[in-house]
C-alpha cells in the first residue's frame, strides 16, 4: 500500500527571493515552491 503525503513530515521554508519551499526530507528529490507557505505546500 502506498503511504499518503499526510504521513510524511513537510518542511516549509523561506527562500531567499521572497518566495517559500516545501519539501520531504525522506523523499529525496520531493519539493516544490509558492508564493506563500499554503501554495508551496499544496
Amino acid at each position: 500500500m502506498m503511504k499518503s503525503l499526510q504521513n510524511y513530515t513537510i518542511v516549509i521554508r523561506p527562500d531567499d527571493n521572497g518566495t517559500f519551499v516545501a519539501y520531504i526530507p525522506a523523499i529525496p528529490g520531493c519539493h516544490a515552491w509558492g508564493k506563500t507557505p499554503d501554495e508551496a505546500r499544496a
